[in-house]
C-alpha cells in the first residue's frame, strides 16, 4: 500500500511542471552535459582509486578474495605508462601551453591506449564474477563500465567520429616535475534538438525564467538556441528607475589583478573603502573569488569600527 502510494505521488510531482529559473544558463549547461572530454589527470586518478603503486592502497587492495590480481595491477601499471606516453606525444606534437587549441582534423597520432583499456575491462569483467559481497562486485562493475567510457570517448575525441561537434585541446601551465594536465573535449554546436526531445518534450508544462533571457525584446534568440517552443511569452519591465537611480563608475587607474606584488588588493581595498564611505556605508560588494573576498575583508576591517561589516558565511559588527 505504502509503495502504491508513493508510485502515485512520484506520478503527480513529474506531471505538474518543470521549472527552469536562470534558464539563461541551460544551452551551456546542457552543452557541458552532451559533451566529452578526457584528461591525462582524470585517467590517472581512475587508476590510482583502482591500484596506487606506491601507497599499494586502492579497490583491489580492499576486496577479500582468493583469486590473483596481480594480473590486474600489471595491466593497471601499463596503462599508466602508456597514458603518460600517449599525452607527451600529444603535447609534442600540438606545442601548446597554458591555452587552447581548436581541433579541426581527426589528431594524428596513434591511439595507444583504446586496446589496453578493452583488456582492463575484460579483466575486471572477469574478476567480479569471483568475488562474492555485493558491494564488491558493484565496485568492479562500476570500475569496468569506466573503462569502456574511456575507451568509447578517447576513440571519439581522436578520430573526431561524432557529428556536429567541435573539438579542441586545452594545455595546462607546467607544474613542477608533474606532467601538465592535458585535456581533449568536444561538445555539440546545436543542442536544440537534444533539449527539445529529451527535456521539454517530456512535459505540459515548462517555465523558464531569468532577467536576461531576453534580446532586443524578443525570445527569439534564446528560443532557437534551445529548441522551446513556448505557449506564452512575457517581458516584465523592472519597477527600478535605471536611468535616474544609476551611476556607472570605471576606475582607470587601478593596476592589473595578477599584480605579483599584492598592489593591487591594496588598491582595491582603498578603492572600496572609499566608496562606502560616500555611500554612507550602504554598499553591496560582489567579489569573482573567496579568496578575493577574504584578503579585502580582512584589509577593511578596521571599517567595522565606522559601519557594520559584513562577509558572506560570516556576521561581524
Amino acid at each position: 500500500m505504502m509503495m502504491m502510494m508513493l508510485a502515485s505521488m512520484v506520478r503527480m510531482v513529474v506531471m505538474i511542471a518543470v521549472i527552469f529559473d536562470e534558464a539563461q544558463n541551460i544551452e551551456e549547461t546542457a552543452t557541458r552535459f552532451l559533451g566529452l572530454e578526457i584528461s591525462n589527470d582524470s585517467l590517472f586518478y581512475f587508476l590510482d582509486r583502482l591500484h596506487h603503486p606506491r601507497t599499494q592502497r586502492g579497490v583491489l587492495s580492499r576486496l577479500t578474495t582468493e583469486r590473483p590480481i596481480l594480473h590486474i595491477e600489471r595491466k593497471i601499471g601499463q596503462l599508466r605508462d602508456a597514458v603518460s606516453l600517449l599525452f607527451s606525444k600529444v603535447l609534442e606534437h600540438y606545442s601548446v601551453v597554458g591555452r587552447s587549441l581548436r581541433l579541426c582534423k581527426p589528431m594524428d597520432i596513434n591511439n595507444t591506449l583504446s586496446h589496453l583499456l578493452e583488456e582492463l575491462q575484460e579483466f575486471l569483467v572477469l574478476f567480479e564474477s569471483s568475488l562474492e559481497s555485493d558491494e564488491d562486485q558493484l565496485e568492479i562493475a562500476s570500475a569496468a563500465v569506466r573503462c569502456g567510457e574511456f575507451k568509447d570517448v578517447l576513440e571519439v575525441l581522436f578520430d573526431q567520429s561524432a557529428d556536429g561537434f567541435v573539438y579542441w585541446l586545452e594545455i595546462g601551465d607546467k607544474r613542477g616535475k608533474y606532467q601538465q594536465r592535458i585535456q581533449l573535449r568536444g561538445v555539440p554546436i546545436d543542442i536544440s534538438k537534444q533539449l527539445s526531445e529529451q527535456v521539454f518534450s517530456k512535459t505540459d508544462r515548462v517555465i523558464m525564467t531569468s532577467a536576461t533571457l531576453s534580446t532586443n525584446k524578443s525570445f527569439e534568440f534564446v528560443n532557437y538556441r534551445t529548441g522551446f517552443k513556448p505557449v506564452n511569452e512575457l517581458i516584465l519591465d523592472s519597477p527600478f528607475n535605471y536611468a535616474e537611480q544609476t551611476l556607472v563608475y570605471i576606475a582607470s587607474d587601478m593596476p592589473e589583478p595578477t599584480d605579483e606584488a599584492g598592489n593591487y588588493i591594496i588598491k582595491l581595498s582603498r578603492r572600496i573603502l572609499e566608496l562606502i564611505r560616500i555611500s554612507g556605508g550602504r554598499t553591496f560588494v560582489l567579489f569573482t573569488s573567496y579568496d578575493l573576498l577574504n584578503k579585502v575583508y580582512h584589509l577593511l576591517e578596521p571599517l567595522s569600527f565606522e559601519f557594520p561589516l559584513l562577509r558572506q558565511g560570516e556576521h561581524s559588527t
